[in-house]
């Protein structure tokens, strides 16, 4: 949900609800009633945090270097990027308007996006990570990862601020309905 509401442009549920219930086996009609409602709550709650610039991890959320005390946080990760992936066709088209509309702060932009990727993916399998940077020759990254978590709010915050810059280059965003006169 944090990835569906961050997007520069909110998709419509029918778009991302399938996400969510595949893999699940059959859900009944109650079940998908009850499961839209509560993701739909989730997705306004999400946008009122970020709204008021909250922006916190869900709950359990947490990382230690004990391999089984991030499974929150890993889980989470790994469904924002998926989220984020499924989502690269809009985040694809919002670079295509800045681009057109203010090409110097695209560079900054997409620098700041790719480090909080980074940061996501790294926290999302932070055994993988640590096993990359070994063999980069960074044996360091393993007793640097609890300080670099500090900073988690901080990428949280500039993902949305991100996703937020870029959707005042989109057009057709901010327009209201008026009434056509007979």
């Amino acid at each position: 949900m944090f990835a569906i509401s961050s997007a520069p442009e909110i998709p419509m549920p029918d778009v991302w609800l399938p996400w969510v219930v595949k893999g699940q086996g059959k859900i009944g009609d109650k079940d998908v009633d009850q499961l839209t409602s509560l993701l739909l709550a989730l997705l306004k709650s999400r946008l009122n945090e970020m709204r008021d610039e909250q922006f916190f991890l869900p709950e359990g959320c947490t990382y230690t270097s004990d391999k089984n005390s991030s499974d929150a946080l890993e889980l989470w990760l790994t469904g924002l990027l998926f989220g984020h992936q499924q989502l690269e066709g809009v985040w694809q088209d919002a670079w295509k308007h800045i681009q057109n509309k203010a090409p110097d702060e695209l560079p900054k932009l997409q620098r700041d996006l790719s480090h909080c990727l980074r940061m996501f993916s790294t926290f999302a399998n932070p055994q993988l990570a640590i096993e990359q940077a070994r063999q980069r020759g960074n044996p360091e990254l393993e007793g640097k990862l609890p300080i670099i978590f500090k900073s988690f709010p901080k990428a949280l915050k500039q993902y949305v601020d991100i996703a937020g810059k870029l959707v005042g280059y989109i057009p057709n965003q901010f327009e209201m309905y008026e009434e056509k006169p007979n």
